[in-house]
């Protein structure tokens, strides 16, 4: 438990130690990204799967990959690592563009009467998808 917990440990930050307050933010914020993803395909899957929507997981999976991707690439960039992600960043957010504009039109055209559905599974989802792709790529 020592090592799990010693990188935060006050007595840690003084004299000849690498970790500073800022490497705490950083490796705070990428945890914190990488997370999002993981949770985005957690969160997501069951509830596409109970949909009949089974055929989006995939796509799902791989938008919060790559969405990962360019959360880890947006960093280093940020830190003077790496070069800007442009091309990935266009990849991110054009899969999420077509996640969230093919759900709309699934969702829309599936019901007799043209109107939204009243559940709150479906703002979720728009929730979801789209605030994990804005996310990452307001970072680039």
């Amino acid at each position: 438990m020592i090592r799990l917990t010693g990188r935060w440990n006050p007595r840690n930050l003084g004299h000849g130690s690498a970790t500073t307050n800022s490497a705490r933010v950083e490796l705070y914020t990428r945890y914190s990204f990488y997370g999002m993803g993981g949770l985005e395909f957690g969160a997501l899957t069951p509830s596409l799967v109970g949909r009949g929507e089974s055929w989006t997981v995939p796509l799902v999976l791989v938008q919060s990959v790559l969405c990962c991707a360019l959360c880890l690439r947006a960093m280093e960039w940020r830190l003077g690592r790496y070069p800007q992600p442009v091309r990935l960043m266009l990849a991110a957010g054009g899969l999420s563009a077509v996640l969230i504009l093919g759900l709309l039109v699934l969702t829309g055209t599936g019901t007799e009467t043209g109107e939204w559905p009243k559940d709150g599974g479906f703002g979720a989802l728009l929730m979801v998808l789209g605030g994990f792709g804005v996310a990452s790529t307001i970072l680039t």
